[in-house]
């Protein structure tokens, strides 16, 4: 099995800032998003690639247990797939992973890349526990143990992604854990790092980047652009929300900036019937570019009286 270069999946060098990289996705998830690529599979998959690329590199600890995978990963591709006589075991000193040589290509032993992954950076699935076996091994063997402090067995922890939209209307999908296939459904308004009891653990939800909309909280922010005509006289102006076009009045003078709220227009409330969060719009004023021959005699006749 290959090992993923992320750096390269999100198009940045080793060297990038998390600002770097942060951009970088955004710019990515803007393009390749499920939602501005309807039936074009290619573009849904490389969404998925580059979510999963800054699911690591995003998170400044992960990056550094990357970075390290990565590093002795190139050097035991330089001997060739072998140290010395042996495989090279207890890869990343994180797990027990060890590289074989299959004859084609060089693959974990015993693990897939999202398996290695897992364990090493808590995506994919987890288990928790182990820090309690831990403390339990420390202790003196004469000293009483609590068991009920113990659990029986740690709890498996799946990630699963789902769209904003997804989140928003409510969604069933069937899901593949573990050694079971189960139906599951999540109620409209459900958020980020949202966990659901399955039957051999817990499932926690992830809420893809979407390209028009900002979640925070139960509310969602926007940008919408507008004519100067419409800054400067006021009037009324289309708006997207996530359940579809509104209607919003812009006074006359609005500003580039300028912040509006929309009530009820957000995400429904989890589990509280018919409410909702608000939406807010911060306004972007389009200045033309070029100018019709009538258009520039009215700006300049505008700009001798002091406009």
């Amino acid at each position: 099995m290959d090992f993923r270069d992320y750096y390269n999946d999100l198009g940045v060098p080793r060297t990038a800032t998390q600002a770097e990289i942060k951009k970088a996705f955004r710019k990515l998830a803007r393009e390749l998003h499920p939602d501005t690529n309807p039936n074009n599979p290619d573009a849904e998959a490389k969404f998925k690639v580059a979510n999963e690329a800054y699911d690591v590199l995003g998170d400044v600890e992960k990056r550094k247990k990357y970075d390290q995978l990565s590093s002795q990963y190139n050097a035991f591709q330089s001997q060739g797939g072998r140290r010395g006589n042996t495989s090279f075991d207890e890869f990343g000193r994180s797990g027990s992973y060890s590289f074989k040589n299959d004859g084609s290509s060089n693959s974990f032993e015993g693990s897939s890349m999202s398996d290695l992954l897992s364990q090493l950076f808590g995506s994919g699935k987890t288990t928790r526990g182990s820090q309690r076996s831990s403390t339990r091994s420390s202790r003196s063997r004469n000293a009483p143990v609590d068991f009920e402090e113990e659990p029986a067995e740690p709890a498996t922890v799946y990630l699963v992604t789902i769209t904003l939209d997804e989140a928003f209307r409510g969604s069933t999908k069937r899901l593949v854990l573990g050694t079971s296939k189960l139906d599951v459904a999540f109620k409209p308004g459900v958020a980020e790092g949202h966990r659901l009891k399955v039957p051999d653990g817990q499932l926690e939800v992830r809420i893809a980047p979407n390209p028009r909309f900002e979640r925070d909280g139960d509310d969602l922010r926007t940008k919408h652009q507008i004519p100067v005509s419409l800054a400067v006289l006021g009037g009324s102006t289309g708006v997207d929300s996530i359940s579809g076009t509104i209607t919003m009045n812009v006074p006359a003078g609005t500003t580039p900036g300028k912040v509006f709220r929309l009530r009820n227009q957000g995400m429904p409330v989890y589990g509280v019937l018919d409410r909702r969060g608000d939406l807010y719009v911060t306004i972007d004023v389009a200045l033309p570019t070029t100018l019709s021959d009538e258009q520039r005699t009215l700006f300049e006749n505008l700009q001798k009286t002091g406009l």
